[in-house]
């Protein structure tokens, strides 16, 4: 539950914050683009994991969700302390891996989504946008 809390508070405000980014001209997406839609889903993702863990009583769970929420919190604080002193294509593998292996995944599946999903980002900002993210 507190896990879906942080990202809902989180998405939230990367939604609202994107606003104020301008939407782009006609077909071709502007810098406010993609912050608009991953805070969407990830305000959705985040009600969806508030629901479900509603539906969940074992104390148990809600001291997983404690520490993955924790963990999370740690993890995004290293990678933004990261963002000047390491490149786009270290930190956010490393980052989107150690995430994925907090929540339950094996490390091989972990690395793998985390080293394909990068090359997507990558892919859709410096060639589809045409903008550096480093």
């Amino acid at each position: 539950m507190i896990a879906g809390i942080v990202f809902l508070v989180f998405g939230v405000f990367l939604l609202t914050s994107s606003f104020v980014l301008p939407e782009g001209v006609g077909r071709v997406p502007g810098p406010g683009f993609f912050p608009r839609a991953i805070g969407a889903a990830m305000t959705l993702l985040a009600a969806a994991e508030i629901a479900a863990a509603r539906k969940r009583t074992a104390e148990s769970q809600e001291w997983v969700g404690v520490r993955m929420a924790a963990g999370a919190l740690a993890l995004l604080a290293v990678y933004l302390a990261a963002w000047n002193l390491v490149p786009f294509a270290v930190r956010t593998p490393l980052f989107l891996g150690a995430l994925l292996r907090l929540a339950g995944e094996r490390w091989r599946a972990s690395l793998t989504v985390a080293v394909v999903l990068t090359a997507l980002i990558f892919a859709a900002f410096r060639l589809g946008l045409r903008l550096p993210l480093d």
